[in-house]
């Protein structure tokens, strides 16, 4: 829900306050590959190839963990 947030959102504090976050957000989405899509009626966040490794999204941006 997030992502949708800050890809979406109109932020109530103004531009300055919000664009930062937005702009790691969404260098986060690009660097993870990740796409929304509808299905089943509703929007979805997916990645295109099935991940094999576990994996996070923080502010600093994706990364995949060992094992």
């Amino acid at each position: 829900m997030l992502l949708d947030v800050y890809v979406d959102g109109i932020c109530l504090y103004g531009a300055a306050y919000f664009e930062p976050y937005q702009q790691k957000a969404l260098l986060a989405i690009r660097q993870a590959g990740l796409q929304r899509v509808r299905q089943a009626g509703e929007w979805v966040w997916h990645f295109p190839q099935t991940r094999r490794r576990n994996w996070e999204l923080i502010w600093e941006g994706y990364r995949e963990f060992e094992g």
